[in-house]
């Protein structure tokens, strides 16, 4: 996804984009690999995340489509021929949600039976413990081309926590990536000062956005070298967040780079 994201953007701004200073919301998921890259693990999401979690090292990838062949009667309301799942004969040992699921009713069904644990999945791990879960991206809605704003993962996720804390009385424990999370930015504040090739670590960095809860919060909350930014676009209404107030208010991206090279005194007439 990382190259893909990088050639779009490298063909809109006509500027080269390296993947590899890409950061989508789940690039940081790659050091999850390092404890989990030989385990067996639930990967959810749309797109191309299965192959996605591969890259990143995770070696035992199995899909909810793969429980639910496994186990047909697990979803009763799809038919699904059996066969057995990938590594069917170890536990799951993680959750990792890396993009919006798509089939959010047999998803969260399976996703809750998972938690639970056991073999069958539901049936309850030994310990009593949750299995752990891995949120690539809190955000409650996003703004496409619908006039309207649309539900994202961090909806899901409402959903899924909902459920499982009704069914079992106990607390749903997540480890978040994405914005506004710290994970992430420190995760971004080791690539940017990575790449500057300098000996002394950034003193600036700028997080711009145009989502209080997520852009401003997570950038006000990665420490006093991050400048967060709001720009009037996107879903951005106007409204006024007094718990997340941005450093700077402007139009756009193009008068944020504006105010950043200002800042930074640097000439903006080749901008």
């Amino acid at each position: 996804m990382e190259e893909k994201k990088a050639e779009n953007l490298s063909n809109i701004l006509d500027l080269p984009i390296n993947p590899e200073h890409m950061i989508l919301s789940h690039t940081p998921m790659r050091e999850i690999a390092k404890t989990y890259g030989d385990k067996r693990v639930l990967i959810m999401g749309s797109h191309d995340v299965w192959h996605v979690a591969k890259c990143y090292g995770f070696k035992k990838v199995v899909s909810v489509e793969d429980l639910l062949h496994h186990h047909p009667t697990q979803y009763p309301f799809i038919h699904y021929e059996q066969r057995p799942a990938p590594h069917h004969e170890e536990p799951i040992d993680a959750i990792i949600v890396m993009h919006d699921p798509i089939n959010w009713a047999p998803d969260i069904q399976v996703a809750v039976d998972v938690l639970i644990g056991g073999d069958p999945p539901g049936s309850g791990r030994p310990s009593g413990k949750q299995t752990p879960l891995f949120i690539s991206n809190d955000d409650f809605v996003f703004s496409g081309a619908y006039p309207f704003p649309r539900f994202a993962q961090g909806a899901f996720t409402r959903c899924l926590k909902l459920l499982y804390e009704d069914l079992t009385g106990r607390k749903l424990e997540v480890t978040n990536y994405g914005k506004p999370h710290i994970i992430t930015y420190n995760y971004a504040e080791r690539l940017l000062n990575t790449i500057s090739g300098q000996s002394e670590p950034l003193k600036h960095m700028y997080g711009i956005g145009d989502n209080p809860l997520s852009d401003i919060q997570g950038a006000n909350n990665a420490g006093d070298e991050w400048t967060s930014i709001l720009v009037r676009t996107g879903i951005y209404d106007g409204s006024k967040d007094p718990e997340h107030e941005p450093d700077v208010t402007v139009d756009d991206v193009y008068e944020a780079i504006k105010h950043i090279y200002k800042r930074e005194g640097i000439n903006d007439s080749t901008l």
